[in-house]
């Protein structure tokens, strides 16, 4: 690990010079270490905050125009689909115009929560506004009829807390077949 040699006898400033000037090169290495660590992380967080919903914390819809062909092609099979789904939650407007916003965010929330969980293999968009994108890869109709119906009643069934009022939501699903 030697990196400079000084011949003897030798002369005790130019020692410390050197010594001073390696110990400058390594705080400064340290320091563009530190830097480039510091810009790595602010990188992966902007990359986070490119492709994710501020609220839900869902994938948003730039993922839908920058990945979701290459993820799509990657789980093309032949007996299975895939299969893309679009949920809205009905009457919204409602609910924030009777509950107010926070109550709205909140139901935003809580369905992002239940949509995931109920697609964990798969990809769930916070397409805008009340609506998602639920992509089921490599799936029969069968297996995309259970989760949607399981979305539903999970959904319906789920008590919105605003306050001392519980309200409940329901959900429309459309279901399109992508090849």
């Amino acid at each position: 690990g030697a990196c400079d040699y000084i011949k003897k006898p030798f002369v005790r400033g130019e020692l410390q010079s050197r010594v001073n000037a390696h110990l400058m090169i390594k705080y400064q290495k340290d320091e563009l270490n530190r830097q480039n660590q510091e810009l790595r992380t602010n990188m992966e967080k902007l990359n986070y905050m490119a492709f994710r919903d501020g609220l839900t914390g869902l994938y948003n819809r730039r993922y839908v125009v920058g990945d979701l062909a290459d993820d799509i092609r990657g789980h093309e099979k032949q007996e299975k689909k895939n299969v893309l789904i679009l949920a809205d939650i009905d009457d919204f407007k409602k609910i924030n115009d009777t509950y107010g916003h926070d109550a709205g965010d909140l139901a935003l929330v809580c369905i992002a929560n239940i949509l995931e969980g109920n697609c964990r293999q798969h990809k769930v968009v916070r397409w805008g506004g009340e609506e998602f994108l639920i992509i089921l890869m490599a799936v029969t109709k069968q297996e995309c009829y259970e989760v949607c119906e399981e979305i539903r009643k999970e959904i319906q069934a789920f008590p919105f807390l605003q306050g001392n009022t519980t309200f409940y939501c329901t959900v429309t699903l459309g279901i399109s077949l992508y090849d």
